[in-house]
């Protein structure tokens, strides 16, 4: 036996010595380590990590990668010796179990999941616009709200729990290396100004680390049982609703324990009311997390065979009960980022924030919640304040969009084709204009930079050389292309006290873009004789003035606000409704709550925003590049080019101004390579003479 102890701790030294620069080898040999230790006391135990310090999705409800660094060298266990815990950890015996002896009642659905979700979900709600998206697109949550406003349920929980721990991540938990080099490539591509590819790689930190760390968990297991019973019926015989829940308790204790009156309990076992809730009930579960499995728990049971025994209600794994934590942006500290400058570890933070908040944002969905009221909103999860408010009779009077192409150095002409489909008339004036009774409201106006595009180019270029001879050369040009554009957008606004007729302005059908579906139609297309309209980048609207045959498909609209907007929020009684977020800002259209009426939830949308595939170079700006036989020989940026062809034209010219004698960038580019081929020809006749 001795043997075998020494050949186990010899094979872990050999490891350690030769692969000890392995981060994750390094966390299996800590572990190995304890476990060798634990070996040789002739005992076996698992590791209790996983459970905290991890990422959180908390619009998902879902764990994801780890935080903290899991490190087992202090070889530490829980105060019963019954886990190997990390170093990080600091744990909380709990060892409680908790019963309920009825069913808990919910006849509101926001009720039955607010007190059967995280509390990570409404934590410090009063200081985050964004919680009461937290968790909505859990499972729990979805299933939960199809079955009981869909199918018009109430819901009765039942459960018992184990209460094992608290395990706290301890304040001086250093990150692991995996995470902390994600946090250090933002670092870097903010050092060389690439503020887009930074952008993306935060929101890719985002999508695999979440938007929270859990640095507090209590783990246990739990049984429980959810039954959802047609709310007439609780309603009808609401006197009888303790008898409900203490039947829905007994029944789920008898099934989980074999009899509650083994357990010091009894229940109501009237035939009647047990007939009553067997026929309304809609949908019945039993689940188990940690501890037993279901199988385990029913195995006697169900059988009728005999009562389970109490060695049945054991628990040998544990899972998260309840999880708490902190924004992950939160997380990043100047102890945490020991090898950067201080404010550089602030930027890094800010990005992470508005990453997190842009996650959120991008699937808020504002609208009225409460399912009594007729403009209730099904799809939306944050309450707008508009439920029984009365609404505005709107009109909607076209839009219209102007692009103009900016020269990379001011003085230079540029090309239009910059700008093509990206210029949208208002189809009701036929000019950049709104119809009479309507007022122009600027929605957005940006400097929009487009994806890089690159040009290629390449030729032989001969020469003299040997005096007999001739040298060929086979050069190359790379430019690439950083363009960009001022985009402005108008939509048309009634003027205020003015009346409008129906017929002066658009009908509205929906909204759609190249990675969005008209919400109203299911698909990316106009509903009946619509017709599209551009608006942005690649947003159609659906608008018509066939009043005979679109009627039909017409959605009460309120037009469009955006974060540059002087009033941002819709008129009373419409709801507001992510558009597209457009270099960084938010654009909402608005439409009456009950245009949202289908009974089916919106599918998240997950993170990076940022399209990293419309990053070429890791260049900030236009830029040439020569190769001459594979080897790079020149690089300048497009400005600097321009620059210099404008000083020497300014001095060929006696000191006029550019402007005065305008030229094209294309010609300008143009003739500086060529100045560049002459000056490299040159050299290659000098290399060869000599």
């Amino acid at each position: 036996m001795g043997f075998y102890f020494f050949a186990i701790f010899t094979f872990i030294l050999f490891f350690q010595t030769c692969l000890s620069k392995n981060e994750s080898v390094a966390y299996n040999l800590s572990k190995a380590k304890c476990s060798f230790e634990i070996l040789r006391r002739n005992t076996l135990i698992p590791s209790l990590d996983g459970l905290v310090g991890v990422g959180w999705d908390n619009l998902m409800n879902i764990p994801l990668s780890t935080i903290f660094a899991n490190n087992f060298s202090n070889c530490r266990t829980t105060p019963d010796g019954d886990f190997l815990i990390p170093n990080y950890l600091q744990v909380l015996p709990i060892k409680q179990i908790d019963m309920d002896r009825v069913a808990n009642y919910f006849e509101h659905f926001k009720d039955a999941f607010e007190q059967t979700t995280f509390s990570i979900n409404y934590g410090g709600s009063a200081h985050n616009p964004f919680a009461s998206v937290s968790g909505s697109f859990s499972t729990k949550y979805q299933q939960t709200k199809e079955k009981m406003i869909a199918e018009k349920s109430s819901f009765f929980n039942t459960k018992v729990l184990y209460r094992a721990y608290t395990l706290i991540v301890q304040p001086d938990a250093d990150l692991h290396p995996s995470f902390k080099g994600r946090l250090l490539a933002i670092d870097e591509a903010l050092e060389k100004n690439l503020t887009r590819r930074a952008r993306y790689l935060s929101e890719a930190i985002i999508r695999d680390y979440g938007t929270h760390v859990l640095t507090r968990v209590e783990a246990g297991a739990k049984i429980e049982e959810e039954d959802f019973v047609e709310s007439s019926v609780v309603n009808m015989k609401e006197e009888n609703l303790f008898e409900f829940k203490s039947s829905i308790a007994g029944k789920f204790l008898t099934n989980a324990f074999g009899a509650s009156g083994s357990m010091g309990m009894s229940y109501s076992t009237d035939s009647k009311t047990n007939e009553t809730l067997s026929k309304a009930t809609r949908h019945s579960h039993i689940k188990t997390y940690g501890g037993p499995t279901v199988n385990h728990l029913l195995a006697q049971t169900l059988s009728g065979a005999k009562p389970a025994e109490k060695t049945q209600f054991t628990f040998d794994e544990l899972v998260a009960l309840d999880v708490n934590g902190v924004p992950l942006y939160n997380l990043i500290s100047e102890r945490q980022m020991l090898e950067i400058h201080p404010t550089r570890v602030d930027r890094i933070q800010m990005l992470l924030k508005n990453a997190t908040e842009l996650y959120y944002r991008k699937n808020l969905y504002t609208g009225c919640t409460n399912t009594t009221a007729p403009n209730f909103n099904y799809q939306a999860n944050s309450d707008d304040g508009n439920c029984l408010k009365p609404y505005n009779n709107y009109t909607f009077g076209g839009i219209f969009q102007t692009c103009t192409p900016l020269p990379e150095v001011e003085g230079f002409m540029t090309q239009q084709k910059r700008c093509d489909g990206l210029v949208q008339i208002n189809g009701i004036t036929g000019g950049f204009t709104c119809p009479t009774n309507f007022d122009p409201v600027v929605i957005f106006n940006i400097v929009h930079q487009f994806p890089d595009w690159v040009e290629h180019s390449s030729y032989r270029s001969c020469h003299s050389c040997w005096i007999a001879f001739r040298c060929c050369n086979t050069k190359y040009r790379d430019i690439v292309h950083q363009e960009k554009a001022q985009i402005t957008m108008h939509y048309c606004k009634a003027k205020t006290g003015v009346s409008v007729g129906q017929d002066q302005g658009y009908m509205f059908g929906g909204i759609f873009s190249s990675t969005t579906v008209n919400p109203f139609t299911g698909s990316s297309n106009c509903p009946g004789h619509y017709q599209g309209i551009r608006m942005g980048l690649d947003i159609t609207i659906c608008v018509s003035r066939d009043y005979q045959l679109d009627t039909t498909f017409n959605v009460q609209f309120a037009g469009f606000f955006s974060c540059q907007s002087q009033i941002q929020k819709c008129d009373s009684g419409y709801s507001q409704h992510l558009l597209t977020v457009l270099d960084g800002c938010e654009i909402y259209y608005c439409v009456r709550p009950e245009a949202f009426n289908r009974i089916e939830l919106n599918p998240i949308k997950r993170p990076p925003f940022e399209d990293i595939s419309s990053l070429i170079s890791n260049d900030t700006e236009s830029t040439v590049y020569i190769y001459l036989d594979n080897q790079l020989i020149v690089k300048n940026s497009f400005k600097e080019i321009l620059t210099n062809i404008s000083l020497e034209m300014g001095s060929k010219n006696g000191g006029k101004n550019l402007k005065e004698a305008v030229l094209g960038e294309d010609q300008a580019l143009n003739m500086w390579l060529d100045t560049m081929d002459a000056k490299i020809d040159e050299k290659l006749d000098k290399v060869s003479l000599n």
